[in-house]
């Protein structure tokens, strides 16, 4: 088989979540059920952990690490201000890379916090968990472990700290949300914003959501930034530079949508608007409507402004879980919304798999070399992947 089209390993996988999803959450079998969850989270791992230079970012970070000190190199080594001002991932890298000075370690290091405290999250917040973990190797994980590996730890914190959230406990879903503070300071304004909207009644967080997603929408892009600018001016004034940078860049900044384009961003909105509506009333679930909102309101800025799906990453595993337990909550009760979100988050998941296997715009590649084929450590790495990605 060619190369190109080797995707042996990613495939297996996938049936054999489906299988562990089909006998587990629609069969409802017990019988090693806490074993394959264990195994699944170490396969994943493993597939993470292990790969050679498979993801676009992980030429980046490569380079980074091979750049940055080992700790007796610290005091000798001239910082620049994201060092500074993001320590805990360099900290992380230096630490790692006294230990053993191949960035092999860092993955290995990333996948085994990033998926356990992922299937944490999963535990404690769906009875569907096999289909958790293959909705999200669908939609996000490759995502998460392959390209934004400082942004995914911090994701991972914050579900965690949803947890507490949730319960009342601030103090602890601060303290669990601090170091993503220092591993990413983007995290700083999801964090922010996720609690402000708990102090915030259920009623006037869906008015506000209305009345902000409404103004938005006829903002111009001047506006827009300058309301971005006043707010981190207040907030995080590190982030400004960075920010600015990304609304001007072609790729992560404005764009304008056609008479199609905002059609499917509403039909992308319906399953969020549906099961606000189905939780409204249920006094378990005012802080998940909440944060259902809040994912909507995001959902809709995306449409101006692309950088923004950086946030939606945050909430992306809540609504997937929100979904997952709706469908199965309403499974003999199936009505017309039942319908619509189980439609919409289907094609939801074909299009994150597309995103997967689809070459960049502009190539002449036949598939996404950033991710096919999947080379391990133990294989040399992908040529192709390396002409197109290294950064050397």
């Amino acid at each position: 088989m060619d190369d190109g089209n080797n995707m042996i390993i990613y495939v297996l996988i996938l049936f054999s979540f489906i299988y562990l999803a089909y006998k587990y959450d629609y069969l409802h079998q017990t019988r090693n059920k806490i074993l394959w969850y264990k195994l699944s989270c170490l396969i994943l791992i493993l597939l993470a952990g292990l790969r050679n230079h498979v993801g676009g970012d992980t030429f980046n970070y490569i380079s980074k690490f091979e750049e940055w000190p080992n700790l007796n190199e610290l005091f000798y080594y001239k910082y620049s201000l994201s060092e500074l001002t993001q320590p805990l991932w360099f900290l992380i890298n230096s630490t790692l890379k006294t230990i053993i000075p191949d960035f092999t370690i860092v993955q290995i290091f990333h996948a085994v916090v990033s998926n356990i405290l992922l299937f944490r999250f999963f535990k404690y917040t769906t009875p569907c968990l096999f289909s958790a973990i293959l909705c999200s190797y669908c939609i996000y994980w490759w995502n998460f472990n392959f390209e934004i590996l400082r942004e995914s730890l911090c994701v991972a914190l914050y579900l965690n700290a949803l947890l507490e959230l949730n319960k009342g406990k601030i103090w602890k879903y601060i303290i669990i949300c601090l170091p993503a503070l220092f591993i990413h300071y983007f995290s700083f304004i999801i964090i922010a914003i996720t609690l402000i909207i708990h102090y915030i009644p259920k009623k006037h967080v869906i008015l506000l959501s209305i009345l902000c997603s409404s103004i938005f929408l006829f903002l111009n892009p001047g506006m827009i930034s300058s309301i971005i600018g006043g707010f981190l001016t207040i907030t995080n004034p590190e982030l400004l530079p960075t920010v600015e940078n990304y609304l001007i860049n072609d790729s992560y900044g404005f764009h304008q949508l056609n008479i199609f384009g905002i059609i499917l961003q509403f039909i992308i909105l319906l399953p969020t608007i549906l099961l606000i509506k189905a939780y409204y009333k249920d006094s378990n679930k005012q802080f998940l409507v909440k944060l259902l909102c809040l994912y909507g309101v995001i959902i809709i800025f995306i449409a101006k402004i692309l950088i923004l799906a950086r946030l939606q990453n945050y909430l992306l595993p809540v609504f997937v879980i929100t979904v997952l337990n709706y469908l199965n909550e309403n499974i003999h009760k199936k009505r017309y919304a039942y319908y619509i979100v189980f439609l919409v988050f289907t094609y939801y998941t074909i299009s994150y798999i597309n995103d997967f296997y689809q070459p960049p715009a502009n190539s002449n590649l036949k598939y996404d070399c950033r991710y096919i084929p999947y080379k391990s450590i133990f294989q040399e790495e992908d040529k192709l992947r390396t002409f197109y990605y290294s950064v050397d």
